[in-house]
């Protein structure tokens, strides 16, 4: 008969225990007679006076209720002999596990020793009986109620006691047995488990799990070499778990912290502090940034702490606060930990510190380039990602190193408008990732990849490469991942019209990012849902999202978005102004043009010749709209101008600003067709004259550089003349 539920009464008392603390329902004298009702020739044989003696000697206790039962029902012992104890009643009761044959007693004490999995098979080497005796003991055992007998996992049969069971065990029985009897286990159950795991590499931390069983095998392995030897546990915490984070296997990581969680008052304090970085690295790749940044901010404020623990944490601080919008303070820690790093290599003893040292200084300095990038400065962020890549190396760690500063670069080149080397270096990044096959790795390629193919019109490998992207993030459980790429997937929506598809992929992104407080990527998907709900013609969310963008930029000195929200929002004005009635067309014109000519002097400063472009786009077609034709034109002009100065500066390699200059003429054909059709041949041709002759007056080198559009101009010249 089992131990009865604890939520079958409703009268509490708290129990101590040396090890634990617990709360548990008590019984009364009539759930005791009803308990023994299960038994009659038990509850036959026992008086009133004996039911209440057991209930006192008990105090109601459920456990001890229990094994009052079993030992009775089981011919343990005798009543008599239960009542007549003199010593501690509990480990007097306990100790009947002493009485029972001994393979059983063995058993059971085997079970309170290796509880965390007690498979048949580890009992029967611990016992040294086979299989087919084990399972006959195990099968004559399970009547008691303080043993559970069940399948964990297909074909794996587990014994276990219950809790409480266990915990007086350990407390009671196993300190009178021989002392050299309690060492004994540990040999065998750590056999069993490297006989089990069966994996070299997997076992000594060079290689991850690829399944929760090896996972639940190799920590419940850990907890027991901590407890047999403390400094040789965490030789093998330490492997695993810099494996286990390499490949972001952050469920795995979260198993081997737990398990040193209970001996972690036993560390040496530096010790200790490595432990608490381990704990704050894997909350920070589960992107629990507050947790993270808690425990490392506390770090760096401590006077004690390690140079080398120092170093390592101001570096992940570096991470931490550029993902969380503090780049000031990120690039801050950079230069202290460059400091740091520079004299730590120079004063290691071993070539092994030496490289592990050097490696981090890369790391570092990548991350000090992603700052540079959240900063908006794309130069400077360069500069650090060519340090990062000065690092040598071959580990899997290296390469990963590696793998990240080209994809990193490749987004700065795709943002700078050089596509044809951001293509190649992102490309590289992700010949890297997929050798190494480290899902969110894989993740970050594809979506920077997306965004190259985006870029070039390839709208359907965009889309399969960001969906890519996303099952990557959610292969790695990476909310933040996963967020990115929706941001790109919903933009794609948008592009094909399919708005409301696009704002739940979008709405979804904003949401987590919120959660996360990932500014930089918040800005992005404000601005993406704004410029949805303008494609939607729905001008009042479409404000809102965009102007909490713009505050956002503005907050953060992220000008590079700023500049772009603020042209979002003169388009959107442009557009409400071509659907309003004239008593509002004006001010909404107004309003564009102030927009525009903000975003175009933010331009203009930080030499983003791109934004200044379009600037002269959004002017140019409200200058347009108010039959301003002549500053229309030339506004259009200045934008083809311009991109097609840029394209030629980079020597004609960038399809980035080839593809802006083709966009910019293709917008001043558009309105010279309709210029024709509203004002006439002969106005149209006029204009068009004007502009060639703007570019005759140019000098030789910018001559040549717009002799694209010059062609384009006189081509249209004379079809409009055969229009006559």
């Amino acid at each position: 008969m089992k131990l009865l539920k604890a939520g079958d009464f409703h009268k509490n008392e708290k129990y101590k225990g040396q090890v634990w603390t617990y709360r548990l329902p008590l019984l009364e004298l009539k759930d005791i007679k009803d308990y023994f009702c299960a038994d009659l020739h038990i509850s036959e044989s026992i008086d009133e006076n004996g039911f209440e003696q057991i209930y006192e000697r008990t105090g109601g206790r459920p456990l001890y209720v229990a094994l009052v039962y079993d030992w009775l029902s089981n011919d343990v012992g005798t009543l008599s002999e239960l009542l007549g104890m003199t010593d501690s009643f509990a480990a007097g009761l306990v100790g009947w596990v002493r009485r029972l044959e001994p393979n059983k007693k063995m058993t059971i004490l085997y079970m309170a020793f290796a509880w965390r999995r007690m498979e048949l098979s580890l009992l029967s080497d611990l016992l040294a009986l086979p299989m087919d005796k084990v399972q006959k003991i195990v099968d004559e055992m399970v009547k008691f109620s303080f043993i559970k007998y069940r399948e964990i996992e297909d074909g794996h049969f587990v014994i276990n006691l219950h809790d409480e069971m266990r915990m007086l065990i350990n407390e009671y029985v196993w300190p009178k047995e021989i002392t050299e009897e309690m060492g004994k286990p540990y040999p065998l159950v750590l056999d069993w488990y490297k006989t089990i795991v069966n994996d070299p590499e997997l076992f000594e931390g060079k290689n991850t799990p690829v399944n929760d069983r090896e996972r639940a095998l190799l920590s419940e392995d850990l907890y027991y070499r901590l407890k047999r030897s403390l400094p040789e546990g965490l030789k093998f915490y330490e492997s695993r778990f810099a494996t286990a984070v390499h490949y972001l296997d952050l469920a795995y990581c979260d198993m081997l912290n737990q398990e040193v969680v209970e001996f972690k008052n036993q560390l040496p304090q530096e010790e200790r502090d490595k432990f608490d970085f381990r704990m704050a690295l894997t909350a920070f790749r589960k992107e629990d940034y507050q947790r993270a940044g808690s425990i490392w901010h506390a770090f760096i404020r401590r006077p004690d702490v390690s140079p080398a623990q120092r170093a390592t944490t101001l570096m992940q601080l570096v991470e931490l606060d550029s993902y969380t919008g503090n780049p000031k303070e990120a690039i801050l820690h950079a230069k202290e930990a460059e400091i740091a790093y520079l004299a730590l290599i120079k004063t290691a003893k071993s070539a092994s510190d030496r490289s592990l040292l050097k490696n981090q200084l890369g790391q570092l300095y990548n991350n000090w380039g992603f700052a540079c990038r959240v900063s908006d400065n794309y130069k400077q962020a360069l500069e650090y990602y060519k340090k990062a890549l000065q690092i040598p190396g071959q580990s899997l760690q290296a390469k990963k190193h590696k793998a990240r500063v080209l994809n990193n670069m490749g987004f700065i080149y795709y943002r700078l408008g050089d596509v044809e080397r951001a293509r190649t270096y992102v490309g590289r990044a992700l010949n890297i990732r997929r050798d190494l096959n480290i899902p969110y790795e894989l993740g970050l390629g594809f979506n920077t990849f997306g965004l190259i193919m985006e870029d070039g019109g390839r709208i359907p490998n965009a889309v399969d490469l960001f969906t890519k992207a996303y099952q990557s993030f959610e292969d790695a459980h990476s909310n933040r991942g996963k967020a990115m790429a929706q941001i790109n997937l919903g933009r794609m929506q948008r592009f094909m019209n399919n708005y409301d598809e696009a704002l739940n992929e979008l709405t979804r992104a904003e949401k987590v990012l919120k959660k996360l407080y990932d500014q930089d990527n918040l800005i992005t998907v404000l601005n993406e849902i704004g410029t949805t709900y303008r494609e939607k013609q729905d001008w009042t969310n479409a404000l809102k999202y965009l102007n909490e963008s713009l505050v956002l930029s503005e907050k953060l000195g992220k000008r590079f978005q700023q500049t772009d929200t603020l042209d979002d929002i003169a388009v959107t004005y442009y557009k409400m102004a071509t659907r309003s009635n004239e008593k509002d067309r004006g001010g909404y014109i107004e309003k564009a043009k102030n927009y525009a000519n903000k975003s175009q002097k933010l331009a203009e400063n930080d030499e983003t010749d791109f934004f200044v472009a379009k600037a002269d786009i959004v002017l140019g077609d409200l200058f347009y709209l108010e039959e301003e034709y002549t500053a229309a034109f030339k506004h259009y002009f200045e934008a083809a101008s311009l991109m097609a100065k840029a394209w030629a500066s980079r020597h004609k390699a960038s399809g980035f600003y080839q593809r802006r200059y083709e966009e910019s003429l293709d917008k001043m054909q558009e309105r010279l067709h309709a210029f024709e059709r509203e004002e006439g041949i002969e106005k149209t041709l006029t204009y068009v004259k004007r502009l060639l002759a703007k570019i005759e007056q140019l000098p030789p080198v910018e001559k040549v550089a717009l002799s694209k559009m010059r062609k384009t101009l006189k081509a249209t010249l004379e079809t409009t003349k055969l229009a006559r």
